[in-house]
């Protein structure tokens, strides 16, 4: 029997297709190909007790030793003994919308919501709790102070809720990164994983205090940093009006002139954004959007495997 395997990833194509659980999963499908073994072998099960036999219930849950010496029919429940519990942040701060090569880059939202969204399908294969914060600019928050935000939970019906809300996000918008993350850390269960989609630029106090809050609460912090190839390499050779996308701000730039300082400053505030990760004991991921996202993916099925008793 032929199957058919999926071609590698190819940027362009991802970027070319027309819906977000399209490009996750051919994502997830292209960090399948060639595995020997795939990491998505689904949750472990253990038994949990006997029930009566109910109409619609699968026939190979019966056990039928049992029927045998008791004449009566009752079927095996099950508890998965790992289900993991995983939330997603995704940033959709005003920077977030930015790319140097339109239409040939997605831009960096389009690139974390659809990393985060290929993370989501992997969870639901895993049949994993999932949930999701949405941050950016500041709007109403709920009771929770958040104002779009789903707590983990395992059933089909939330994971297309999550999809959906990651496809055609709403206009309003939470607090700003670090103040979410600190409220999350209240709410999120011990012991799960947390998936954070951002530039990072933001106030790296407030933010180093919202990781020593999750770390004291025992969340595993993956943070997956999304910059754009222009954002770290400054390869402009060009003079002209920046305009900043979270302010407005505008500024007279001769590029040429002015790489050498900026990459110098930016080099900084990378160093220091990555010792604050391994000091509160989490990772970080650099993610351009012009390379193959599979690491992010990696880094968040090396969690998953490390749950497994």
């Amino acid at each position: 029997m032929l199957v058919r395997l999926p071609k590698p990833l190819d940027l362009g194509v991802l970027a070319g297709l027309p819906s977000l659980p399209l490009r996750a999963r051919y994502l997830v499908d292209s960090h399948m190909l060639g595995r020997h073994r795939s990491p998505l072998r689904g949750a472990a099960l253990e038994f949990a007790e006997y029930r009566a036999y109910q109409s619609g219930d699968e026939l190979r849950r019966v056990d039928w030793r049992l029927y045998g010496r008791s004449d009566r029919l009752f079927v095996k429940r099950f508890e998965e003994e790992n289900q993991l519990r995983v939330s997603l942040v995704c940033d959709l701060s005003a920077s977030l919308g930015y790319s140097s090569r339109p239409p040939a880059l997605l831009t960096k939202s389009d690139f974390a919501r659809t990393v985060l969204s290929a993370i989501a399908l992997i969870a639901r294969r895993q049949h994993d709790a999932v949930g999701l914060a949405l941050v950016g600019d500041t709007a109403t928050p709920d009771e929770h102070g958040l104002a779009d935000y789903l707590p983990p939970r395992a059933s089909p019906a939330h994971h297309h809720a999550v999809f959906a809300r990651l496809d055609s996000p709403a206009a309003a918008r939470t607090a700003r990164l670090p103040e979410a993350l600190t409220r999350l850390a209240d709410l999120l269960p011990r012991s799960s994983v947390l998936v954070i989609a951002s530039d990072f630029y933001c106030d790296l106090r407030a933010l180093a205090e919202a990781l020593r809050h999750l770390r004291a609460r025992r969340v595993d912090v993956i943070g997956m940093q999304v910059l754009d190839p222009m954002e770290i390499d400054f390869a402009d050779d060009t003079a002209g009006l920046f305009i900043d996308l979270e302010n407005g701000g505008r500024l007279a730039l001769d590029a040429p002139s002015a790489r050498a300082g900026y990459l110098r400053r930016f080099a900084a505030f990378r160093q220091s954004l990555e010792d604050m990760f391994l000091l509160h004991e989490a990772d970080l991921v650099l993610q351009r959007t012009d390379a193959n996202p599979l690491t992010a993916l990696g880094v968040y099925l090396s969690h998953r495997q490390g749950k497994r008793p």
